[in-house]
């Protein structure tokens, strides 16, 4: 979150202040706004980096509308915008109002990263010290006038379905509302706190319909993983064949060969390597299961 507030912040040019912004449930007018897997950078950049800059642009345009001037001769820093060739200066609260009123550009221009003065640089995290001390706020602290909570079980394997659940052994125990079936696979236990669901939850009895994963362990995910490799006569390397309902894996099915006697293959969790050549950057995706190979150093011995 501190990431994106300084992307906002450089490109707005507004003083940096070390206070958490608000949450905007504008119908995503951010993009997905998701923050987490260490994907809000990636994914938010550019957006987030548009959407300052189009906000100085409309700030700038109020100020030079309500000066009478050209919006050129105006420039913005530390959330102050001023009028170069007369000096005049006003703050971005002053224009917020009017400038809200303004058409957003389609355009914008984004400043060069060797300008920036607060995007990249160490700053302390705004999110920390509400964390330390207790004082943040989570979705599940939030509470509504008659609001109740729900704590949810699915089957534990993929794929499976909920065959029965006995409510009646849980209904008169403390808080709890209701016991309902969530689609084909789950149960949910409703109370008047999320505790009392949960405790309900853990004690209600339910019997699943494990599927056809119910036999899956790591030992037969590794098998299936090496099943992505395929060695093919005129090539000494391992090949990616994708994922089993793909096209390229049916092409090569009928003539997957085993992985060469003396060709070593290291599997670890998400990594797989073959010390006959360098990485496949992607092995195989699955509905469940992604594997992919990265460059690593090849394992010792």
């Amino acid at each position: 979150m501190t990431g994106l507030a300084q992307l906002v912040a450089e490109e707005l040019e507004c003083d940096w202040f070390p206070t958490p912004g608000q949450n905007l449930a504008r119908n995503l007018v951010w993009g997905r706004q998701f923050t987490a897997g260490s994907r809000a950078i990636r994914e938010s950049h550019e957006y987030v980096r548009k959407a300052g800059a189009t906000a100085r642009t409309m700030l700038i345009q109020a100020a030079a509308n309500e000066w009478k001037v050209p919006a050129a001769e105006c420039s913005a820093s530390n959330s102050v915008i001023t009028h170069r060739p007369s000096g005049r200066t006003t703050t971005y609260g002053k224009v917020a109002e009017a400038a809200a009123k303004i058409e957003p550009p389609k355009e914008v221009a984004l400043k060069d990263p060797k300008d920036w003065k607060i995007a990249g640089k160490p700053l302390k995290r705004l999110d920390t010290p509400p964390k330390v001390t207790g004082e943040q706020v989570y979705g599940i602290d939030l509470k509504l006038p008659g609001m109740l909570c729900a704590a949810i079980k699915d089957c534990p394997v993929f794929g499976g379905k909920l065959t029965s659940f006995d409510a009646a052994k849980v209904q008169g125990m403390p808080g709890v509302k209701h016991v309902v079936k969530v689609g084909d696979s789950a149960v949910a236990v409703v109370a008047d706190r999320w505790w009392q669901a949960k405790t309900a939850l853990d004690a209600l009895p339910a019997t699943w319909d494990e599927g056809p994963n119910a036999k899956v362990s790591s030992a037969s995910i590794a098998e299936f993983i090496k099943g992505g490799f395929v060695l093919r006569p005129s090539d000494t390397r391992l090949r990616d064949c994708g994922p089993r309902s793909s096209p390229a894996h049916g092409a090569v099915a009928g003539k997957r060969q085993s992985i060469a006697s003396g060709t070593k293959l290291y599997l670890y969790p998400g990594i797989q390597w073959s010390e006959t050549s360098a990485p496949p950057s992607n092995v195989m995706n699955s509905r469940r299961l992604t594997a992919r190979c990265f460059p690593c150093s090849r394992p010792k011995g």
